[in-house]
């Protein structure tokens, strides 16, 4: 059922990944890459992009993404987690992003985002903050910081849950456009 009412374009499927990853891939394009993967081998229909964010300017959820007018819902085709683009910006999720691809339960930890609740790059959780929270861009910096969410959360955490060093290893939310 999932299938096929993102095929129709009637929802929009979220997931987050089943792999880990480290917070230095060599940019965001490599995040996006994985979501394709790990959608493609789920059978997933659709193009799908991880939300995660950076500096250049516009490497971000709310200029990259579609802005949905219709509901995300998890892999199950019944688990809605956002009535629509304005529902998620808002940070109140109907239901956790906590569903792999493939429709199996994904353990309640960190998510890399980069992302604040707007759908752009975090900047020290505040706007006007100073320092960006992308690992250096997703590029390297074992001392450096990267924004997480939690995959157990429907409130603001989702997205925005704190800072963790770029060498742990996290999944990555990916969102159908």
């Amino acid at each position: 059922m999932a299938v096929c009412a993102a095929s129709l374009g009637l929802v929009k499927l979220t997931f987050v990944t089943a792999r880990l990853y480290n917070g230095f891939a060599g940019g965001t394009a490599p995040y996006h890459e994985a979501c394709r993967v790990e959608a493609s081998g789920a059978g997933l229909p659709g193009y799908y992009m991880a939300w995660i964010s950076t500096n250049p300017p516009g490497d971000y959820p709310y200029a990259t993404f579609v802005h949905s007018v219709v509901p995300y819902v998890l892999p199950d085709g019944t688990t809605v987690v956002a009535a629509n683009w304005a529902q998620l910006l808002t940070g109140s999720l109907s239901h956790p992003i906590d569903m792999h691809p493939d429709g199996t339960a994904a353990v309640a930890g960190n998510v890399w985002t980069g992302t604040g609740t707007n759908g752009y790059l975090d900047v020290d959780g505040v706007a006007g903050g100073q320092i960006q929270n992308d690992c250096n861009g997703w590029q390297y910096g074992l001392l450096e910081t990267g924004t997480t969410g939690a995959s157990n959360e429907d409130s603001p955490l989702w997205t925005f849950n704190g800072w963790e060093t770029c060498d742990k290893q996290y999944p990555i939310y990916c969102f159908q456009q």
